[in-house]
């Protein structure tokens, strides 16, 4: 059998079936090559902010959240009014998925707002399931828990420019 780089196959285990939780256990291609970025130890909680702080982010963060905003804030009256066709949910799934491939591939957080990104990407992971329909949650529903998984970004790291979207 053909030998799969670790990457590859940590990426193919978290994009799988549960969607993107399972980065909160198996970590990234970071921590396959042993970098210190390691988001296995996200299962521990993330150090609470004092009240009105926000964790800094990097630029790969701040891309990858904007372009998974940038294809959800077009459909929000669609998905309101729940006019929204399947291909088009499974189209702001792809490209959310995508976009959190690239982050967890190119984050450089520090442990504490690793950990607190960890449970945003995991809500992200269950979203993007229902709107692909790999769940049995329905596509509408992933797309509501993914805006609310935006705004809990929004409300935990300090993203210059970041306004809460309006649903």
């Amino acid at each position: 059998m053909q030998s799969i780089p670790a990457t590859a196959r940590l990426l193919a285990v978290a994009l799988a079936a549960t969607g993107f939780a399972a980065l909160t256990t198996l970590g990234t291609p970071a921590l396959a090559a042993g970098d210190a970025h390691d988001h296995g130890h996200a299962s521990a909680a993330a150090k609470p902010l004092p009240a009105g702080k926000r964790w800094a982010t990097d630029a790969a963060l701040r891309e990858g959240m904007t372009e998974i905003r940038h294809a959800l804030e077009p459909q929000l009256g669609a998905i309101h009014d729940d006019k929204l066709a399947p291909e088009q949910y499974q189209a702001i799934a792809a490209k959310t998925e995508q976009q959190v491939a690239h982050i967890v591939a190119n984050c450089k957080l520090p442990p504490d707002a690793d950990a607190a990104l960890h449970g945003i990407i995991a809500d992200i992971g269950e979203a993007t399931e229902a709107m692909s329909g790999k769940s049995r949650a329905k596509p509408r529903d992933g797309a509501v828990k993914l805006l609310g998984a935006l705004d809990a970004y929004g409300r935990t790291f300090d993203h210059p420019g970041w306004k809460k979207l309006r649903g």
